[in-house]
């Protein structure tokens, strides 16, 4: 979970009243419009926001972080290139096991249409990335449990 601001925590839903963070990442620029999701089987995690593409004004670029519950520090980051001038969607999706990482972000670039990116759990680098045709800006999308339908 992620605030308008520069930070996401790990909160443990069999925590006290209120929970404790398991940990916080901070992040050095604010960073907007967050979104997680974990694996069922694995302690892995991912999120997607927004941050400024420089300084603390103008265009915001999507960036894709993925975790482990054992530390703070993502094991990696992909910087998608499309620049956001609003709170254009964008979302993240993991599989139970862990094994696919799907994110999904408004293309201002010219088509106005999601682009979809899909991971592997060891690397930043898209196993594929592809423009999908909607009549309309999705918000939210769903991953099946087993990776296999989004």
């Amino acid at each position: 979970m992620g605030p308008y601001s520069d930070h996401a925590r790990l909160l443990s839903s069999h925590d006290a009243n209120p929970p404790a963070p398991v940990w916080t990442h901070t992040e050095s620029d604010w960073t907007f419009n967050h979104h997680v999701d974990s694996a069922v089987e694995v302690p892995t995690h991912v999120s997607i926001h927004e941050e400024y593409v420089s300084g603390a004004s103008g265009p915001k670029r999507p960036v894709v972080q993925k975790f482990t519950s054992d530390t703070a520090v993502p094991d990696w980051r992909y910087h998608i290139a499309t620049d956001h001038y609003g709170s254009d969607p964008s979302d993240v999706a993991i599989s139970d096991d862990g094994q696919v990482i799907v994110a999904m972000s408004y293309d201002t670039s010219g088509t106005f249409d999601p682009r979809i990116f899909v991971f592997g759990p060891d690397s930043p680098v898209p196993l594929s990335n592809t423009l999908v045709t909607t009549s309309g800006s999705p918000q939210k999308m769903l991953l099946s449990g087993n990776g296999s339908t989004l």
